[in-house]
């Protein structure tokens, strides 16, 4: 089940710093920072960063 990111400010990231980063690894939350109300960054647990950096290609010849 995905849900959508949650937008943050990065006051908002740097009070809860280890709150954010443990919700992104144990529990695959993600988010959108966001300073002075344009995107900056994006949070995410590192399983699924790397599922984003495989190609299409790549992940079909790992399905055969």
């Amino acid at each position: 089940m995905r849900t959508e990111p949650e937008t943050i400010s990065v006051t908002e990231l740097r009070e809860r710093t280890r709150e954010i980063l443990e919700n992104a690894h144990f529990r695959g939350r993600r988010y959108v920072i966001e300073r002075a109300g344009r995107e900056m960054a994006v949070i995410l647990g590192v399983d699924e960063y790397r599922r984003l950096l495989v190609s299409p290609e790549r992940a079909a010849r790992r399905a055969k």
